[in-house]
C-alpha cells in the first residue's frame, strides 16, 4: 500500500495551500473539503467480473484526519482497504445513505449514475434484476471510486484550481487504486475531454474514440477492458446501458 499512501501524502502537501481556495465568495481550508477514497464491496474480491466503476469527483462527502500529512494518509489508506460501501443501508431492497439531521438520505435508485451502474454491472455478469438485501447487494460486489479526491464539501465538482492542484496527486493514486483493486472492467463515468483525458497517460493502451454514450474504449496490455462513457443524465438510460455493455464485453 506504499504507492496509494504516497499518493494522499503528495495531495495533502499539494492541495493544502495556504490560503485555501475561494468558493462561492468565501475562502475554504482544505481541511474544510470533501475528502474522498475508494472502496470495494465485501464479495468483490471474489468475482469473476471486478467492475470499477469511476466518477469525477465527490459529491459532497466525509473528511479525513488533516491534523498532519502521516495522519490524512493513513487515514485514507485505511478507510480504502476497510471501507465495503459503509455508508450504505439497504431498507426492503431499497438502497441509501444515512439520514441525515431532518430524517431525509439519498437513494440510489434515485440516482441516473448509480441506477445505470447496477444495470450495466447485472448485463455484464448475468445477473438480471439482481435482489438487493439487507445480507447482500450488488454494491458488495464492485469497487468505486472518483477521479478526484477533493471538492467542496456542500456539494458540486471542484472549482478548475481544486482540480490543477490536485491533478498529479490524483494521477498517483488512481494508478495505486487500479493495482491494489484489480479490476477486469473499468468504467469511466466521467466524459472523456475535461475530465478523464488527462488521467489517460496513466495507461499502457491505445484509446479508441468512439461517439454518443461511449466517447473511448482500451483494452490494457493487462487484459483489463476500459470504457469512458458521457454522464447518463438527460439520455435515454436503456441506450446508455445497452452502449455500455456492449463496449465491455
Amino acid at each position: 500500500m506504499k504507492e496509494l499512501i504516497d499518493g494522499y501524502r503528495m495531495l495533502y502537501e499539494t492541495a493544502n495551500i495556504p490560503n485555501g481556495y475561494r468558493h462561492k465568495g468565501k475562502r475554504v481550508a482544505f481541511c474544510e473539503l470533501s475528502h474522498f477514497w475508494g472502496m470495494k464491496g465485501r464479495f468483490y474480491d471474489n468475482q469473476q467480473i471486478r467492475l470499477l466503476l469511476v466518477g469525477r469527483a465527490p459529491n459532497g462527502w466525509m473528511q479525513l484526519d488533516t491534523s498532519s500529512c502521516a495522519a490524512f494518509a493513513r487515514d485514507a489508506v485505511d478507510r480504502t482497504c476497510s471501507d465495503h460501501f459503509s455508508w450504505i443501508h439497504c431498507d426492503k431492497g431499497r438502497l441509501h445513505n444515512a439520514p441525515d439531521k431532518n430524517g431525509h438520505f439519498y437513494t440510489l435508485s434515485g440516482s441516473p449514475f448509480w441506477r445505470t451502474s447496477q444495470r450495466i454491472w447485472e448485463a455484464l455478469t448475468g445477473n438480471p434484476d439482481f435482489q438487493n438485501s439487507e445480507q447482500l447487494h450488488w454494491l458488495d460486489c464492485i469497487a468505486w471510486t472518483n477521479l478526484y479526491k477533493l471538492a467542496p464539501k456542500d456539494g458540486g465538482n471542484p472549482t478548475e484550481t481544486m482540480k490543477k492542484q490536485q491533478l498529479s496527486a490524483c494521477k498517483e493514486i488512481l494508478r495505486a487504486e487500479i493495482a491494489y483493486f484489480k479490476p477486469t472492467h473499468i468504467l469511466f463515468v466521467t466524459g472523456y475531454r475535461g475530465w478523464f483525458e488527462p488521467f489517460q497517460n496513466l495507461f499502457d493502451a491505445d484509446f479508441s474514440l468512439v461517439s454518443q454514450n461511449v466517447e473511448a474504449t482500451a483494452v490494457t496490455r493487462y487484459g483489463t477492458k476500459i470504457a469512458i462513457s458521457c454522464r447518463p443524465e438527460r439520455r435515454s438510460e436503456s441506450a446508455f446501458i445497452k452502449d455500455i455493455t456492449h463496449a465491455l464485453h
